[in-house]
């Protein structure tokens, strides 16, 4: 279960709002298109993290900074022995077939999105 409910960023609800009221640049379409990809690939990740059956930790937009920068990792799956970083950037593929892999891993065979895994 998630540590924190996901919800659209504010620059996704302005993005929304803006594409409604006028026409966009070609740069900030793309932009406002892969923000809503991103989103969607969240929130299917979501729907594919709550069949879990082995006990985990799950941190969604977890906001960090380093050396100045700000950033943010989508999701994190925490195991036991098992860190899992998960990134969405303008995704654009169905998750909602892919089988879960219940050895504290996720998605193994799908190499698509994990940043980096610790053990």
């Amino acid at each position: 279960m998630p540590y924190k409910v996901r919800s659209e960023s504010l620059i996704l609800k302005i993005l929304r709002i803006l594409n409604k009221r006028m026409k966009l640049t070609g740069d900030e379409h793309w932009y406002y298109l892969n923000q809503e990809k991103g989103f969607q690939g969240e929130v299917q990740f979501d729907k594919l993290t709550e069949k879990l059956k082995r006990s985990c930790h799950i941190l969604n937009d977890l906001q960090l900074e380093s050396s100045k920068s700000s950033f943010q990792l989508d999701s994190s799956l925490i195991f036991q022995e098992t860190y899992s970083l998960f990134e969405f950037i303008g995704f654009n593929q169905d998750l909602s077939s892919i089988p879960l892999i219940e050895d504290e891993s996720l998605l193994r065979p799908y190499q698509f999105c994990p940043l980096a895994r610790v053990h």
